[in-house]
């Protein structure tokens, strides 16, 4: 068969090697998945597919490692990512699991989408990881490999949603676009970050807040920009942009840490600049 049902909520483990698509059609009930070294290779877009449920869960227990990749779709419609999802979608676990887009994204909710635990290697040719309402990350590892952003967030009808949030963890991102975008605030507590993006390495179109973390990027445009306001508390920041390293269109607030603009146009600009502690160095061919 080319899918694989699931009606009913409830817990559903899959293991060895699938050609099939699963689509998930439960109606106010959660659903959980847990992949147990599994391949999946979907003959006709996605390989999970929610069209409705409460949450749903994918986990991949300690020790598995499981593969999904997607296919060209054979019919033209909005089902472009491996994962797919109308609802509310949680990965988690101490496994592995390796996402190859080849038709779009790897993962897309129309809702939310939080990564705990689990590592995600990720190869797309679109973007990585699309949460509508917002994406929030604890404790994982996350590579992605991708011509468009890695990580971003969209819902701008909404003031309250479109953010990314980051507890922890550790991610390196190569992308054709920018590492991470939110139409929203990007606030990042902690984490270590190697960015490789040839736009902007973390963009915001309101707010950035760096709690803390290790940071080190190299963008074809600007390391850290924002619309409104960029707050920088402490952390270990390296930047090497084409343009300017840290740039927001209002406010620039330094309250610690150590910040190394190796390489940019512009070193630190904003229209507004506060310098309350840190230390700081700046190399830049215009203004410092």
């Amino acid at each position: 068969t080319e899918t694989m049902y699931i009606t009913e909520g409830g817990t559903y483990v899959l293991s060895g090697e699938y050609t099939t698509q699963l689509e998930i059609n439960v109606v106010d009930e959660d659903v959980n998945i847990i992949l147990n070294n599994v391949t999946m290779s979907s003959l006709n877009g996605p390989c999970i597919l929610v069209l409705d449920a409460q949450d749903v869960t994918i986990s991949a227990p300690e020790g598995t490692v499981n593969t999904l990749e997607d296919s060209l779709m054979q019919e033209v419609n909005e089902y472009d990512s491996v994962i797919y999802s109308y609802s509310d979608l949680e990965l988690n676990g101490t496994g592995t699991i390796n996402i190859t887009a080849v038709n779009n994204n790897a993962i897309y909710s129309k809702d939310d989408i939080k990564v705990s635990e689990v590592e995600l290697n990720i190869i797309s040719v679109d973007d990585g990881i699309i949460g509508r309402d917002y994406v929030a990350l604890k404790n994982t590892t996350i590579t992605i490999e991708s011509d468009g952003d890695a990580i971003k967030s969209t819902n701008d009808e909404d003031v309250d949603k479109g953010f990314v949030y980051v507890v922890s963890g550790t991610y390196n991102f190569n992308t054709g676009g920018d590492g991470i975008q939110a139409i929203n605030d990007v606030i990042i507590y902690n984490g270590t970050f190697t960015i490789d993006a040839e736009d902007d390495g973390i963009q915001s179109s309101n707010s950035i807040y760096i709690g803390n973390g290790v940071f080190n990027i190299t963008s074809g445009y600007d390391g850290l920009k924002a619309v409104v306001e960029i707050y920088i508390f402490d952390g270990v920041i390296n930047i090497s942009a084409a343009d300017d390293g840290i740039h927001s269109d209002d406010v620039i607030v330094i309250e610690g840490g150590t910040i190394v603009i190796e390489t940019s146009y512009e070193g630190v600009e904003a229209y507004s600049i506060t310098f309350n502690n840190g230390n700081i160095t700046v190399n830049s061919t215009d203004d410092g």
